[in-house]
């Protein structure tokens, strides 16, 4: 079954990889993918992604025994139709997933999947919608700069038994 200290780890474990504002990176597993490593008590987390502008990855939890919950998602910065040809993308993916990892930050213990449901700062708004709980959840994620959606992501996971 999952707990509440599982929540309180993810939310632990999302602060400090990925959304921490030094993030400590690990030598990745698979050749060209990038990885994340938490580990507290007898839990050990880690995310492994590919990719830039767009990526998937997957969450692993893992107690001293087996895999116990995970987390798959993908998504990235969206191309529209103000920008058709993605010029300068690359230069609003920094300034963009900046403001990602100010958003995954707040994560809560009641939804240890991505960000808050909302969040704002500067031009840029998150959004956060999902179903399910920890143990059966799926979700979106979007960015907008004004009314403008920049980058979406969707995610699925829960236990494993």
């Amino acid at each position: 079954m999952i707990s509440t200290s599982l929540s309180s780890f993810l939310v632990s474990a999302k602060a400090a990889t990925y959304a921490a504002e030094k993030p400590v990176t690990f030598e990745p597993a698979f050749p060209g993918s990038h990885e994340f490593r938490f580990a507290k008590d007898n839990l050990h987390y880690r995310d492994i992604y590919y990719g830039s502008l767009h990526f998937a990855g997957q969450e692993i939890v893992e107690d001293e025994s087996r895999a116990m919950w995970s987390m798959v998602y993908s998504g990235g910065i969206l191309s529209n139709s103000t920008n058709p040809d993605n010029k300068n993308r690359d230069g609003n993916a920094t300034e963009i997933y900046r403001f990602l990892k100010l958003a995954l930050r707040k994560v809560s213990s009641d939804a240890p999947y991505r960000g808050p449901a909302s969040f704002e700062a500067g031009e840029y708004r998150y959004t956060n919608r999902y179903i399910g709980d920890i143990s059966d959840f799926s979700g979106e994620e979007t960015i907008y700069a004004g009314s403008l959606p920049v980058y979406h992501l969707h995610y699925s996971g829960g236990s494993l038994q």
